[in-house]
């Protein structure tokens, strides 16, 4: 969900109606590592790679935006410390905090926006979380096109991060379909697939990897092993495409 957004819903009783932003989003898990510029500047090159830079100066509010711009020309640090600057400052904090808006050019299309975030580390799994948030605007041209930008992007991210798990998926997924969580991985399995999907073989091994690999509409494999593929077609495989059982995380 962007920033400022909000969700409403109306309630009767025959049905609920939502009214929701329908944005894309992106969520990568893995294993923690402190935020620096180490790790940040690989990163934030490899999203320029798939089309998605640091949006300009202009846009203002966004506190990590200017910081990561000045770091970035001078490539001073100047004792910025990033956990701060994006996931680790104490409560409360700003509704723009930590927040790092992107701009994407990808071919075709027209400019679109969208915003990087990271959670803190989950402490019962030992797991970071990254998400990136795309308007819905840059979907209106042409969405095929779109999906195929975003997936390469949720690729780089993956890859990136190390991503030991990932999803992908229209904003309204998250509270209709109901993605799964870090206590999901903690618990060795892997409840459904939402629409892009990001995982080993062992945490997928209550699905028809046959049927993945056979009838994903986009599929990629990382050079660690990563599984990245959009969710094939509900007859793929019948009932193995959606039942797992318990699986191995790795």
């Amino acid at each position: 969900m962007l920033p400022g957004h909000r969700s409403a819903f109306i309630r009767d009783r025959s049905f609920i109606l939502f009214s929701v932003s329908r944005d894309w989003e992106l969520h990568a898990y893995f294993p923690h590592r402190p935020l620096t510029a180490v790790m940040l500047g690989p990163l934030l090159a490899g999203l320029e790679d798939a089309g998605a830079t640091l949006a300009p100066d202009a846009c203002m509010g966004y506190p990590a935006l200017t910081v990561l711009h000045g770091w970035r020309r001078s490539g001073r640090l100047d004792g910025i410390d990033f956990e701060d600057l994006l996931r680790s400052r104490p409560l409360p904090v700003g509704a723009a905090y930590g927040v790092v808006p992107l701009r994407l050019e990808w071919s075709g299309l027209a400019a679109g926006a969208a915003y990087l975030s990271f959670a803190r580390r989950d402490p019962a799994t030992d797991l970071d979380s990254a998400c990136i948030v795309i308007d819905a605007a840059i979907f209106r041209d042409y969405e095929p096109a779109a999906l195929t930008h975003a997936f390469a992007l949720f690729v780089s991210l993956c890859t990136l991060l190390h991503a030991v798990y990932a999803w992908s998926d229209w904003e309204t997924a998250t509270f209709l379909e109901g993605s799964p969580s870090r206590r999901d991985l903690l618990a060795r399995r892997l409840p459904r697939l939402m629409r892009f999907n990001a995982a080993r073989p062992g945490l997928l091994g209550g699905y028809d990897l046959a049927a993945i690999r056979a009838r994903a509409p986009r599929f990629a494999e990382t050079g660690d092993g990563l599984l990245v593929f959009e969710r094939p077609p509900r007859d793929a495989g019948p009932e193995k495409i959606n039942v797992p059982r318990n699986a191995d995380l790795f």
